[in-house]
Formats: C-alpha cells, sequence, structure tokens
C-alpha cells in the first residue's frame, strides 16, 4: 500500500500584500491625521493670539477715552483749555487702536460693530471739539450745556454699548473655536485608536 506523500502547501502570497495594503492604508490615514491635527491647532493658536491682541487693543481704546474723557470733563470745569492738548494728543491713538482691529479681525459681525464704534467716536469726538471751541471763544456756559447734553451722554452710552458688543462677541467666537477644536481632537484620538491595531 503506497501512501500518498502530502506536500505542504504554499504559503498564498495574497494576505500578505493585503496585510501591507492595509498597513499602508492606516499609515496614510494616520499621517492625514497627523497634518489635520495640526493645521487645526494653528488655527485656534491664530485665533487665540488675534483674541489676545484685539483685547490689549479694547483695553486701550478703553484708557484712551477716559483720557479724553478727563481731558474734556477738566476743561469745562476750570475752563482751562490747556486740557484740549492732551486730548489731541489722545485722540490719534483711539483712533488707530480702532483701526488696528479692522486688520486683525476678519468675523464680519464684529467688524460690524467696530465699524460702529468707530463711527460713534466720530460723532463724539466732534462734540468734543465743539465743547473746546466754546470754551476757546470764553462761551463757558456753552460748552457746560453741550457737556451736560442728553445727545452727548447718550453718544458716550453708545460708545460703551459697541466695546461691549465687540468683547461679548469675541467671547462667543473664542468658545465656538476651542469647542469645536475639543471635538476635532476626541474624534481624531478615537480615529487613531482605531487605526492602530491595523499596524499590529
Amino acid at each position: 500500500m503506497t501512501r500518498s506523500s502530502s506536500k505542504p502547501e504554499s504559503n498564498n502570497p495574497i494576505p500578505l500584500k493585503l496585510l501591507t495594503a492595509a498597513m499602508m492604508f492606516t499609515l496614510l490615514i494616520l499621517l492625514c491625521l497627523g497634518i489635520f491635527m495640526m493645521v487645526d491647532y494653528r488655527r485656534v493658536f491664530t485665533r487665540e493670539s488675534d483674541n489676545l491682541n484685539i483685547l490689549k487693543l479694547n483695553s486701550l481704546i478703553l484708557y484712551y477715552d477716559e483720557v479724553m474723557t478727563t481731558a474734556v470733563q477738566l476743561a469745562v470745569f476750570t475752563n482751562d483749555i490747556t486740557w484740549e492738548n492732551r486730548y489731541r494728543e489722545t485722540e490719534p491713538k483711539i483712533n488707530k487702536a480702532i483701526k488696528d482691529i479692522f486688520l486683525i479681525e476678519s468675523d464680519q459681525l464684529i467688524q460690524e460693530y467696530v465699524s460702529e464704534t468707530e463711527l460713534a467716536y466720530k460723532n463724539l469726538i466732534k462734540m468734543d471739539h465743539e465743547v473746546f471751541e466754546y470754551i476757546r471763544n470764553g462761551q463757558t456756559e456753552e460748552a457746560l450745556v453741550l457737556y451736560n447734553s442728553d445727545v452727548y451722554q447718550n453718544q458716550k452710552d453708545i460708545n460703551s454699548a459697541r466695546i461691549d458688543q465687540t468683547l461679548q462677541k469675541m467671547r462667543r467666537i473664542t468658545h465656538a473655536y476651542q469647542s469645536k477644536h475639543n471635538y476635532l481632537l476626541y474624534t481624531i484620538s478615537i480615529g487613531i485608536l482605531i487605526s492602530i491595531p491595523g499596524l499590529m
């Protein structure tokens, strides 16, 4: 009785090719996820950096506004026109700070707020110039009436409201960016964990 010799089956190269393809595909996914994470991190970092610069500019605007308000007050109540020099020195600084926000911020709604703030300050500055002109001409009573008028005070309130709206909008945008970044980071982490077994 002759035993049929059984030859060992040759290894099939197809599973090896499939494994190699799976590993390459997994590496590609990990590479794409890494690049996507890096781009998203850069975007969030830029957003936070812009927010920090805008917050600094807003602080400068509030400071310059206080300096100008104090200069007008002292000019009105002391009838000392030399306070106008302090006012004139600060005026271009606050205008520059407002324009610098336009150069940084790309959000349309914030730009609208800033544009309205700029217009409000132009209107207020125009009235401040009238106050100084009254004092310069010796019309101190007219200067005091204008300074205490409802129109003047309403314009001051509009300026404050515009700045508050800008800050609140920035906080909402920052929160939205951080939430989106955290969600993407979570999704990418899950994708990496799912892809790792393909390399083993």
